[in-house]
């Protein structure tokens, strides 16, 4: 007779669970968000920098 196996007791016996396994439609689609995130959140990031280096340049020249 043929038992079922439980997917905890495949991990435990091949080292990996099935979320381990690649799909690259999966990550290719990650990639194309994290690009996409990244396109928005670094010009931000750098002005908010420039725009703190200024307001403190600034404030050194008055004091």
């Amino acid at each position: 007779m043929a038992e079922k196996v439980a997917s905890r007791d495949v991990e435990d016996v091949m080292g990996y669970s099935e979320s381990d396994i690649v799909d690259p439609a999966r990550e290719a689609a990650e990639k194309a968000l994290v690009w996409k995130q990244d396109r928005r959140i670094v010009p931000l990031c750098a002005a908010i920098y420039l725009l703190c280096y200024l307001d403190r340049s600034n404030i050194g020249e008055h004091c």
